[in-house]
């Protein structure tokens, strides 16, 4: 190792992936501690262990090992104490924490979900859908599949109650040790973020369920998640981490945080300590019913818990990546008044959230009320960036122009994605598909407005795309050759088709 500096080794070492860095360590010991910092910058405390994986390099097939150790809530202590006896702790700059989390009552709710599965006009329906006279006149067997998709629902109650009894014992006996742990757990976490002097951000992740492992086939973890899981563990999780880094004395900068339930969630001076020190918050909240106009529901908690991060909050991002379908927005238009006000008292006054240093705001999957939407923009002082996927517009007369104008002084640009404006007719229903989808090239602001959709970088990005034959998702590109002009012409006719672009000050 003494042909080089150290600081160069590192340098080199700085553009290896995590795989190869492992290779790296594995050489000698002044490479495991050279690359040390490198490997161990990001922490994963996750209830499932990780299949290996593979990647094609120098035309083969390599297959790297996954993460083994599995961390269950009852478990964090002695996950704790392998962090602490292997010196990582001063390395880590990014805590993901998804640990194994056996919530109480789960079983239950889901017999009563089976059971109520098909409700009893459903289960009629198929059953006549799938009368065996009609089975002559359907040549593609529909009814008959309808009819055996009804028969099995109608049986799982029956096929799943032995199976959901031995699950529950299992559970009973988890909850128990969970709650058994609670201290132990807590005096491990404070002892572990105290050895984390290089922490900057958390992320709580959900951990799905595995049926499977309890002998249920159907492949219903998704939903099942979703309607029983998510909601409940994701608070108790970071109510506990909380807890732990203010004990700690720590102060965490960035938070990301999957779908939660703002009706239910509770808050304390712990929650408030971290939201009040926080530069990046990225959250999803999966039931926007909350924001509709009409809507009376009391999310006050979130509210406060924005309100402490007004004065420092950077980069701010509502309904992050934890979305599970983007591109399907919860029909109705939601008010950003009903959640990005000061405190819950100015929901009436409709005075919206000032965050004096926020520079970045990114927004995903929602049909927005447009003149709270374009108060919120208009009026953060320090706005530089902003960037909009699956964002629609809903009241009646506006447009991303309007948007653009709305911009404050500071922000230079705005990126839009699949984005939309102007529901068909006064008729329509406020739905995605209801809306008018945005083309930015093919709708380019009038010069007076002062924005513009920037050209270079689309061409840039279609050139790359076309020079490695894929598209921008990965997807392999099927072109015939084409001559000069024809080529500028399949550029054109993509770019006025295309829904996403950079929007820039002209």
């Amino acid at each position: 190792m003494s042909e080089l500096p150290r600081e160069l080794y590192s340098e080199i070492f700085s553009y290896l992936e995590q795989r190869h860095l492992r290779s790296v360590a594995q050489t000698c010991r002044d490479f495991a501690a050279l690359t040390k910092p490198m490997r161990f910058s990001q922490l994963h405390f996750h209830g499932d262990a990780q299949e290996d994986r593979y990647y094609v390099e120098n035309d083969q097939h390599v297959s790297y090992p996954g993460r083994k150790q599995v961390v269950e809530i009852a478990t964090i202590e002695a996950a704790v104490e392998d962090v602490l006896s292997l010196g990582i702790g001063p390395y880590v700059k990014q805590f993901v924490f998804a640990p194994k989390h056996y919530v109480e009552d789960f079983w239950l709710e889901y017999r009563q979900w089976v059971e109520n599965e098909v409700e009893p006009d459903d289960a009629e329906d198929f059953h006549r859908m799938g009368d065996p006279s009609d089975y002559e006149s359907d040549e593609e067997y529909m009814y008959v599949g309808m009819r055996r998709i009804a028969e099995e629902r109608g049986a799982r109650p029956a096929k799943e109650r032995e199976l959901v009894e031995a699950a529950e014992t299992i559970w009973a006996t988890k909850v128990e040790e969970q709650l058994s742990k609670a201290q132990a757990n807590h005096d491990a976490l404070v002892r572990m973020f105290e050895s984390m002097t290089a922490l900057r951000g958390i992320e709580v992740v959900h951990w799905c369920c595995s049926l499977e492992e309890y002998g249920i086939e159907d492949r219903c973890d998704q939903e099942v998640l979703e309607q029983f899981a998510s909601c409940k563990t994701v608070w108790t999780q970071l109510n506990m981490l909380s807890s732990a880094i203010g004990d700690s004395g720590r102060r965490i900068a960035q938070l990301t945080l999957p779908g939660f339930d703002p009706l239910s969630i509770t808050i304390n001076p712990s929650l408030e300590r971290l939201f009040g020190s926080l530069t990046m918050l990225s959250f999803n909240i999966d039931d926007l019913d909350f924001m509709s106009p009409s809507s009376s529901h009391n999310v006050a908690n979130v509210i406060k818990l924005l309100s402490c991060a007004t004065q420092t909050l950077q980069d701010l991002e509502f309904r992050n990546h934890s979305v599970p379908y983007p591109q399907l927005p919860p029909a109705s238009e939601k008010d950003l008044n009903k959640l990005l006000v000061n405190t819950f008292q100015d929901l009436a006054e409709k005075k919206i959230a000032v965050f004096t240093n926020l520079k970045a705001f990114k927004l995903r999957s929602i049909i927005l009320e447009t003149t709270s939407f374009l108060a919120f923009l208009s009026s953060q002082p320090a706005l530089q960036y902003a960037s909009f996927e699956h964002v629609y517009l809903a009241t009646t007369g506006y447009t991303w122009a309007d948007v653009a104008q709305a911009m404050p002084l500071s922000c230079s640009k705005f990126y839009v994605s699949q984005c939309g404006h102007e529901i068909y007719s006064p008729q329509s229903p406020v739905a995605v598909n209801h809306i008018k989808p945005y083309h930015p090239f093919k709708e380019q602001f009038s010069p007076e407005k002062g924005w513009q959709a920037n050209e270079a970088i689309f061409d840039r990005e279609m050139k790359q795309q076309w020079e490695r034959g894929v598209d921008r998702w990965g997807h392999k590109l099927h072109l015939r050759p084409m001559s000069t002009a024809e080529h500028e012409e399949w550029m054109q006719g993509i770019k006025m088709a295309t829904r996403h672009a950079m929007i820039e000050r002209l």
